[in-house]
């Protein structure tokens, strides 16, 4: 039985490995050269940092067509790569392919250092998608990139909780487009680590919204 088990492990391992095998990474970046003679997409904005008036330079920016199923393969073709200027402004143009104007979508990486706070799964890189584009279409996009800090944490009273009581802290960092988006971090407390510090990462130079979650017995307070 433990052998059969072995086996089926080994083939459902086999089987993720093909399908995820099956993404094809394409370069395209041709298309960005060929916009100097033919209607291209053009993709620009602002790109800031700090408190949201300075200008994030020398930003490093690539965008990819995407166009996978989850686990069943598909492209992602690289089509673009530029750069923000000293006013943290970009602006890139590339042209649009037949199989791009209905299909997939477009995301557009803003690659950053330690010295950024990073969101989502990654710390190398920002992105925000667009759904469509065509070779007349021009997409203005702001995006905020804050600083890096650190905010130590710890809760008073912790080891006072009963078995099922809890208290949790949430900071918010704006990000994203016109930084109005949000990256959170959620930590949390009972009577297992009663003492435990966190250290977390949040904005820096930006305001950082914190929320609390208590509970206690039948009781929950926001």
């Amino acid at each position: 039985m433990k052998a059969l088990l072995h086996i089926l492990l080994i083939l459902i391992s086999l089987s993720l490995l093909l399908l995820q095998g099956c993404i094809e990474d394409e370069d395209d970046l041709i298309s960005q050269q060929e916009c100097s003679s033919i209607p291209c997409a053009m993709l620009n904005g602002m790109i800031s940092t700090g408190d949201g008036h300075e200008p994030f330079q020398g930003a490093e920016i690539e965008v990819l067509w995407k166009n996978t199923v989850y686990l069943g393969g598909g492209t992602i073709r690289t089509k673009a790569r530029g750069q923000t200027n000293e006013d943290g402004y970009y602006e890139i143009n590339f042209r649009v392919r037949e199989d791009e104007l209905e299909d997939g979508y477009f995301l557009v990486k803003i690659f950053i250092d330690s010295n950024f706070l990073s969101c989502g799964n990654t710390t190398e890189y920002h992105d925000f998608s667009i759904s469509q584009l065509s070779n007349d279409s021009i997409v203005t996009t702001h995006y905020g990139i804050p600083y890096k800090a650190f905010l130590s944490v710890h809760a008073n009273g912790a080891s006072q909780m009963a078995d099922n009581d809890y208290l949790s802290f949430t900071a918010t960092s704006p990000a994203g487009i016109d930084f109005q988006g949000g990256c959170g971090t959620v930590i949390s407390w009972t009577n297992q680590n009663p003492d435990e510090t966190y250290l977390i990462e949040v904005a820096a130079f930006q305001p950082v919204i914190v929320s609390t979650t208590t509970r206690k017995g039948e009781e929950r307070t926001n």
